[in-house]
Formats: C-alpha cells, structure tokens, sequence
C-alpha cells in the first residue's frame, strides 16, 4: 500500500512571497513524493508563510508543522504517513537539540520524514542511525549560525539606519524595505 505524504514548505518574511521560495519548495518535494511513490494530494501541502523557522514559531500554535506535530502525537498516523520537506532547515533553524528531538517524535509516532536535500529518508519506527545523526546535527547547527548571522546583520543594519535618522533628523524613524509578515501592504 502506498503510503500518503504531506509536504511541508514555509519561508520566513513577506520579501521571500515575492520570490520563488515557495513553488521551490513545493515543486522539489512532489518530484521526491513521485520518485518514491508515495500518495500525494495538494490538500496535504502545508505552506507556512512569514514564520521564522530560527525563532521556531512555525512550531508554536498558529503554524502549521505545529498542527502537524499535535496530530502525530496524538495518533493520527500511526498507520503511516510521510512528511517531506526540501531541507531539515525548514522544519528547524534552532539547532540539533531542536531538530533531533522533533525526527524522533515524528518517526516514533508512525511518519517517515524525508528531505529532497540529500534524498534522505527517516523511516518511521525505526531507530535513526548514527550516520544519520551525525549529518542532521551539521546540518542543523550549519542552518542555525547562518540566521544568527543574518540576525546580527539586520540588527546592526537596523541601528545603523535609527542612528543615522537621530543625527539627521532628530527623530528615532528609520525607514525600510523590509516589511514584517504580519502587515499586509
């Protein structure tokens, strides 16, 4: 029997909506869900926008990989299902102690995680090899120390720019680009 596969994809400000982060995503995991045969249905595609894998609130309630956990936890696929995702840094930008502990929920609550990076598979039910391990923590703590950089750049940027508007002006207005997800513009 064919197992069904949910594809999880998500992206972390309105500036990456404009580009092709999602259709990525989303095209990469249905060619890994076709190659391997698993049932797909865009009803189990689940697109978090504008949720910040690095502060981990696609996880906390409101997301919808946190909707996901909930329903594995309590049982609803044990008979069974995939997850796949383009990378481990979309499920977790927070380190391995994040990641690791959230594969082996997953995998002991009846799903198969799987990456497109790496064509990799954590089957479920089944014990995740040191090997695998071994790669998960690089490439989780590799995906962590990248947005702690990008954190500090934005930050210094960002009093950069109020500094500037002080000294120019007077006033603590700093104008930008970037848009917060949770403003519709």
């Amino acid at each position: 029997m064919t197992q069904p596969a949910t594809i999880y994809a998500r992206f972390s400000n309105a500036e990456q909506a404009q580009g092709n982060s999602k259709a990525r995503q989303l095209d990469l995991c249905r060619d890994m869900v076709a190659r391997h045969g698993w049932h797909h249905s865009t009803d189990r595609e689940l697109v978090d926008e504008g949720l910040s894998a690095f502060s981990g609130a696609n996880r906390a309630p409101g997301g919808l990989l946190h909707t996901f956990e909930q329903q594995a936890e309590a049982g609803r696929y044990r008979n069974g299902h995939v997850l796949v995702v383009e990378n481990l840094d979309r499920i977790s930008r927070q380190g391995y102690d994040a990641i690791l502990p959230f594969l082996q929920k997953l995998t002991s609550s009846g799903v198969t995680v799987a990456t497109v990076d790496g064509n990799r598979v954590y089957p479920a039910y089944e014990r995740v090899t040191m090997a695998s391990v071994i790669e998960a923590v690089v490439k989780s703590e590799l995906s962590r120390e990248e947005s702690e950089k990008k954190s500090r750049r934005l930050k210094a940027a960002q009093n950069r720019r109020i500094s500037e508007a002080q000294a120019n002006a007077g006033q603590h207005i700093s104008h930008t680009a970037t848009v917060p997800a949770w403003v519709n513009v």
